[in-house]
Order: structure tokens, then sequence, then C-alpha cells
């Protein structure tokens, strides 16, 4: 005699949803411990859609946007997975760190001190809320938050942040140079700096440096004096004077001032006036431009004009793009193209020609107090000559 077992069809459906549904689950994760994010992102994104309140699911998807910069539909999937479990710390942590990562540092501060104040031996939620207050320049803040997490989870990296957050320096040294190679007869030329700075007040910051500058088989050797001025939150502004005794190639003496002004979330305003002025002529630079911060990523685009007492009016325009890799190392690339002027000994005259600079760079930060930099840059100098430059410099912030 045979047993005849009758399983509802429902049933059949529901066991054979929850297996693909674990599988698929699975499969991202593995895609994810691969680093393969658009992958893994694309597969939780699609269970998602299948099931639009499975909160892990939804943590998944949210710390993929993340690491992907979605930084926006991170925080809008960290909210679904805290809309579904409320308490869970890590989806307040997930969510307040994506608002960090955006630049939205008020937000992300009050969630973390929410969290903190229900659970204050949270060591990870103690490390995020330093960072965040560092960003944001509350030094204290974040001095505090990490000597927490430390005392809790001690590691190498939270003693690097616990001196990086003892207070901003009131003081910066910076000295360098750079070798520049032509594609014409002239000799291997190159320049020297050294600039030095000081917080003088809270807001206020002055600084003064030398240049030795080699440029066509002479040297001219420029001072200037200048300081940058916080008069309020979101606005920066600076000016700088230079002079130079023997002005063989550069402007006997030329004046710089600029503003940036915060505008809307992580946009910045840029605007600036540099005016040279030479025994024949007279040239005022007039720029404007905006930029953008996106979490470690920055980009920057200006343009303007130049105002020449003897020449026609002219244009010109940079972009720049800067990616901080972590929280020592910054790469960054940029272009520029426009009107430049120098004066050619040898010609007895003032050149003004379109150039076209090409640049890339890197800084290093290698403790608190010492960092470097190395760039290249390329120069299309109109038909005049190409210049290949190597500059390097050494800060020491004390």
């Amino acid at each position: 005699m045979m047993l005849r077992l009758h399983v509802p069809m429902a049933l059949v459906l529901a066991l054979a949803a929850g297996a693909a549904r674990a599988a698929s689950f699975e499969e991202g994760l593995a895609l994810k411990k691969q680093e393969k994010l658009a992958e893994a992102e694309a597969v939780f994104a699609e269970i998602v859609r299948e099931q639009p309140t499975d909160a892990a699911a939804l943590a998944q998807w949210a710390t993929l946007l993340g690491w992907l910069g979605r930084f926006d539909d991170s925080i809008a999937a960290w909210g679904r997975a805290l809309a579904e479990k409320p308490d869970e710390p890590d989806y307040v942590m997930g969510i307040a760190r994506a608002q960090y990562w955006k630049g939205d540092l008020a937000p992300a501060r009050a969630r973390l001190e929410g969290l903190l104040a229900a659970a204050p031996q949270h060591a990870d939620a103690l490390a995020l809320l330093g960072d965040v207050c560092l960003a944001a320049h509350d030094y204290a803040c974040a001095h505090d938050r990490y000597q927490g997490a430390a005392a809790l989870a001690p590691s190498a990296e939270l003693e690097k942040k616990l001196a990086r957050s003892a207070g901003p320096p009131v003081g910066r040294f910076d000295a360098g140079g750079q070798i520049d190679s032509y594609d014409t007869a002239r000799n291997i030329e190159g320049s020297f700096f050294a600039q030095g700075s000081w917080q003088a007040l809270d807001a206020l910051v002055l600084s003064g440096g030398y240049e030795q500058l080699r440029q066509f088989g002479v040297t001219d050797h420029r001072f200037n004096i200048g300081g940058y001025l916080h008069p309020m939150d979101g606005v920066l502004l600076n000016a700088k004077v230079s002079v130079s005794p023997t002005a063989d190639t550069v402007a006997p003496w030329e004046a710089l001032g600029g503003a940036e002004v915060e505008v809307y979330g992580q946009v910045t305003a840029l605007a600036n006036v540099r005016h040279m002025h030479f025994s024949s002529e007279g040239v005022t630079i007039i720029g404007a431009g905006a930029r953008l911060d996106l979490g470690r990523f920055s980009l920057t685009g200006q343009g303007g004009v130049v105002v020449s007492s003897v020449n026609a009016l002219q244009g010109f325009g940079s972009g720049k793009i800067e990616w901080s890799a972590s929280d020592d190392w910054r790469l960054y690339a940029g272009f520029a193209r426009g009107a430049q002027t120098v004066r050619d000994p040898a010609l007895t005259q003032v050149l003004e020609e379109v150039a076209t600079d090409v640049v890339a760079g890197v800084t290093w930060q290698i403790d608190r107090a010492w960092g470097v930099r190395l760039d290249y840059t390329h120069e299309t100098f109109g038909t005049a000559f190409v210049r290949n430059s190597v500059g390097s410099a050494v800060t020491f912030k004390f």
C-alpha cells in the first residue's frame, strides 16, 4: 500500500523562492568579497526589487552603493533598512557613514550622538564620530571620541588619528622647487621657493616667502607677503603682494586677491583677481569658478579673461580633479589653457602667448608634522617652446 503525501503548492513555491533568494544573496556576498562591486550591487538591487522589506539585503545594497560613490542612493537604502529595523546599530552606523562620505557632517554627527547616547561603549561609532568631528575641524570632539574608541579597541590607526586630532598647527613651513627642460636650445632651468605661515588669530593666517626663478638664462628673486582670513563660516578671503628687485622675466610687482564662498551644500564659488605690472604694460587676470566636493573627490573648474593695456582681450579656462585616496594620500590632475605673460630678456620684450598646461601630482602626509609633494607639468607655450617640469616640496607643520 502506497502513501501519498499532499504538499500545498503555496508552500512549495515559498520554499523555492527562499532557496533562490539564499542563492542570490550568497552570490552577491561572493562578488562583494571579490571586490566586483558593480556586479554585487546589481545582485542585491534585484533582491531588493523582489523583496523590498528585506533588511539584510537592503543593508548590503546600501553598503555597496556607498562604496561606489552613490551616496544619496546609499543614504536612501540605509533609511529603508532602518525603517525595517530601527534599533539596529549597524544600520545607524551605515547611514551616518554614507552621510560623512557625502560631506553631510551635521546629520551624521547627530545620528551618531543618538546612537552613543543609547550605547556609549560602541567603539566603531566613537571612531566614526571622531572622523566626522575632525572633518568639521572640531578637534576637541575628535580627540575625545578617538580616545574613547582607543580605550575600547586600541589600534595603530586610532593612534594616528589621535595624533592628527591634537589640534591644528599654528605654523607651517614649505620648501621645494622644480626642474624645467625645454625642446629648444635653452639649458635646463628651474626654480626654488620657501614659504612660511603663522596662525596669528583664530580667523587670520599671515604668510611670507621667497622664490628664485631661473628662465632664459637669467635668475630673478621674488619676495611675497600675504594672508588668509575667515570672516565667517563658509567664507575664505586671501591676498598676496609680490615684488622682484631684478624683474628680468617677471613683473616688478604683482598683487593677487581671491575669495571662496560656500553657496550650497558641497558647492563653493571661487573668484580671484591678479594684476602684474610691467614697465611696458599692465596685465590683469580676472577669474571665477566653482568647486564641488563629493566625499573623497573634489572637482574644480574656473574661467576668466586676461586684460592687457597693450594687447587684445583674451580668455582662459582650467579644471582640476582631486582624490583623497586615504587620510594621508591625495592625488590630483588638472589642465589650464589661456594667455600667459613672460619677459624674454634676449628679445627685450614681453611675450604673451596662449599656453596649455597639464599637471598631475600626489601629496603624502607622512605624520602630523611632515608631508611631501611630487608633481609633473607639461606646458606648450604657443609657438615659443614646450616645457616639461618635475617639482617636489616638503611641508613641516608645528
